[in-house]
């Protein structure tokens, strides 16, 4: 993929914020994701890390060693040439869920706003493959495209206070894992026994952007024997 139109604007007082003047794509995203392999490779004084999003890249940096022109310089010289092939090799992962109204609590109420059966959401659901898009607003959160339009639903007005780790949700039209406790305002349709965030491990977290996930149905019993 060529390098699609950009903008570097300064983002705080040690960060860059590099803006893709492009609409949210596979493409896109396999381009931001590889380019943030790469952004370390550069050697920029002070660098720390590089976070994507579905039209961004964000460029950390220590604010005691990095200079804002040079890094900017840097970066737009290195994007205008930069080149995709070879660097990504997508996983495809298959995610256990248990839909049952025990462990997700608005599992009826979304089958009686969408007019069907938990079975019939659980076959829409799990027949699907999904491309993570990108990780936020949690570490580990995961993002993913490829929803049906048949489960597309807005996101809650008012948000829950706690949701469990490894909640199966959708918002909009994504859906979703909660990789931690926490609060949320998505649909919470099941919940998986894996987990997704393991902070004493290094990475902590083993999915990345353009990674596939399948979700295939367990039953309870077999969600609390998960590992065992």
């Amino acid at each position: 993929m060529l390098a699609p139109k950009f903008e570097i604007k300064t983002y705080s007082d040690h960060a860059l914020l590099i803006n893709f003047h492009e609409e949210a794509s596979q493409a896109l995203t396999h381009y931001i994701y590889s380019l943030s392999q790469q952004v370390s490779e550069l050697q920029i004084n002070g660098f720390i890390e590089a976070v994507t999003a579905y039209q961004s890249l964000l460029v950390i940096f220590d604010v005691n060693f990095w200079h804002l022109e040079e890094a900017s310089n840097n970066l737009e010289a290195f994007i205008e040439q930069f080149q995709t092939e070879g660097i990504l090799k997508p996983n495809i992962i298959s995610v256990p869920v248990c839909y049952s109204p025990e462990l997700a609590p608005d599992l009826e109420n979304f089958c009686s706003n969408k007019n069907i059966s938990i079975s019939e959401l659980v076959a829409k659901h799990t027949a699907k493959s999904y491309r993570v898009e990108m990780l936020g607003f949690l570490p580990g959160f995961l993002y993913l495209s490829g929803l049906s339009k048949e489960l597309v639903m807005p996101r809650k007005k008012t948000p829950n206070f706690k949701v469990p780790a490894g909640s199966v949700a959708i918002g909009g039209e994504q859906t979703g894992i909660y990789p931690i406790t926490s609060p949320g305002g998505w649909h919470i349709i099941g919940r998986t026994p894996m987990t997704f965030f393991e902070p004493d491990k290094n990475p902590p977290i083993n999915i990345k952007p353009l990674d596939e996930i399948n979700f295939h149905a367990i039953t309870e019993k077999e969600y609390f024997e998960y590992g065992n």
